[in-house]
């Protein structure tokens, strides 16, 4: 929550999976305004008092961001550093709808990466004196793979051209996602 005080504004409260935020020299953090009850964005410099980011350990997902806890006890935020022009959540949703599509993009290169290990393995071991990509049920296994790495492919370009042409929905972007976790 946030309140308005002489020269700027305190917050308070809490925020979980915050990536990168337990080494960043800025977060960009939106909160619930207490008295207009809109969501506002504000810049708060690391090292602020009040603020504490930790890192989430022993998390199961994507490892290559670091995720954090925030905790805002009675942080100090100045007028100057408030971001004008964030209102509502729409206001927000333009920038989780790009940040969606680039998390639909991720599992692409994973994908191909590991098709590519798999189909090289395949031809590199040998059973019954054949290579194991010699074997039917192998050779549909990769094709079903190819084939989820060519749908993913078609749905993350599909999405770059709704957004360059300005059409592109949340409901678009949310599908973007979780296509990529269907297919991964």
């Amino acid at each position: 929550m946030i309140f308005k005080v002489p020269g700027g504004w305190q917050l308070d409260g809490q925020k979980r999976w915050i990536g990168n935020s337990t080494f960043a020299d800025v977060l960009v953090i939106l909160a619930r305004n207490a008295d207009t009850k809109q969501l506002n964005g504000f810049i708060v410099k690391k090292g602020a008092p009040g603020l504490r980011a930790t890192k989430i350990q022993n998390k199961i997902g994507l490892r290559m961001v670091q995720n954090g806890d925030i905790l805002l006890n009675k942080v100090f935020v100045p007028e100057e550093d408030r971001l004008t022009g964030i209102n509502s959540f729409q206001d927000i949703s333009k920038v989780l709808a790009m940040s969606r599509i680039m998390v639909a993009w991720q599992p692409i290169g994973i994908s191909m990466g590991v098709y590519d290990m798999c189909h090289r393995y395949l031809k590199e071991r040998k059973q019954f004196g054949a290579p194991l990509a010699a074997f039917q049920l192998n050779q549909e296994k990769l094709v079903r793979m190819l084939g989820n790495i060519q749908a993913m492919l078609l749905v993350g370009w599909r999405l770059c051209k709704l957004y360059e042409s300005g059409k592109m929905t949340p409901g678009h972007a949310s599908l973007g996602k979780v296509r990529k976790l269907l297919c991964s």
